[in-house]
């Protein structure tokens, strides 16, 4: 599921009231994972790779996409995806067994880090 939740944990100070002294509770929270829209509706971009800039066509879909082993533009399953390589507890009730995360449902970290390695990826083959 794409709303998948989150268990994290938040420090919260009290004042203690035995001993009047000061201590860290921590308290369990959840909230809903809320997918990345850095990159949405953006069709492609420029990367800078090595003092080059790069273009990299982005698939609203599939996500970054890679040119072809000779160079020639990407075809419709030519992408670049996290693999599924230890997944999390979390992740293994996600996603399919094998597959990595989808685009939709990657962290702006995970977009930007992706479109890096497409950028990477790109400009070695169109040499």
């Amino acid at each position: 599921s794409a709303q998948a939740k989150i268990r994290f944990l938040t420090e919260k100070t009290q004042l203690a009231t035995m001993g009047g002294g000061q201590h860290m509770t921590m308290e369990v929270s959840e909230r809903k994972f809320q997918p990345s829209k850095l990159y949405d509706g953006v069709s492609e971009v420029m990367v800078e790779v090595g003092g080059v800039q790069v273009k990299v066509k982005i698939d609203p879909e599939i996500g970054p996409l890679i040119c072809k082993v000779d160079g020639s533009p990407p075809g419709p399953n030519d992408s670049v995806s996290i693999p599924n390589m230890v997944p999390s507890s979390r992740d293994r009730s996600d996603m399919k067994k094998g597959q990595g995360k989808t685009w939709k449902t990657c962290t702006s970290t995970e977009r930007e880090m992706l479109l890096t390695l497409a950028a990477k990826i790109n400009k070695q083959r169109q040499r």
